[in-house]
């Protein structure tokens, strides 16, 4: 049987890759830049990065720092006089994905049953991701059941192991 700490571990990270491409898509938007236009500029085909977007792919490293040096030249062609503006790498990070982070890291270690309230309200928060991820099939029987258990059972306040 696979450790529900794992299971947790996979099914944040999943939540996380979502949230980020969420960020940038939002990023862009705000710059004005178009999926396709990012896409180009990445030296792939039109529709890569919106197929990304929305079917909430975990990109490779290599892939994903082909688009952020595309979104880094488009941004500079297009707003070349406003450094002060300038996206930051870290503005794909909001505070919800450091917490997300710094409750992955932990789960190694992590006693289930003993769950603190803040980890709680978080897992809370990120039912919106976890929702979109669930009706897209991307994730497992077992990621759904363990996040569902954990936040029942806190609700319901009890402390019997997960």
């Amino acid at each position: 049987m696979e450790n529900k700490n794992l299971i947790l571990q996979q099914l944040l990270s999943k939540i996380l890759v979502k949230k980020i491409i969420d960020n940038f898509h939002n990023i862009l938007a705000d710059k004005n830049i178009s999926h396709a236009e990012l896409s180009r500029k990445a030296g792939k085909n039109e529709g890569a990065f919106n197929k990304t977007f929305n079917e909430a792919e975990d990109l490779k490293l290599s892939s994903f720092l082909r688009y952020w040096h595309a979104f880094k030249s488009l941004e500079e062609e297009k707003y070349s006089s406003s450094e002060d503006n300038a996206v930051k790498f870290e503005d794909l990070l909001d505070s919800e994905a450091h917490r997300m982070l710094n409750l992955i890291s932990q789960l190694k270690n992590y006693d289930l049953n003993f769950i603190s309230i803040e980890d709680i309200k978080l897992l809370q928060s990120l039912k919106y991701y976890f929702k979109q991820l669930k009706n897209k099939n991307i994730l497992t029987e077992r990621e759904i059941a363990v996040y569902e258990k954990i936040l029942e059972s806190r609700k319901e306040g009890e402390s019997n192991e997960l």
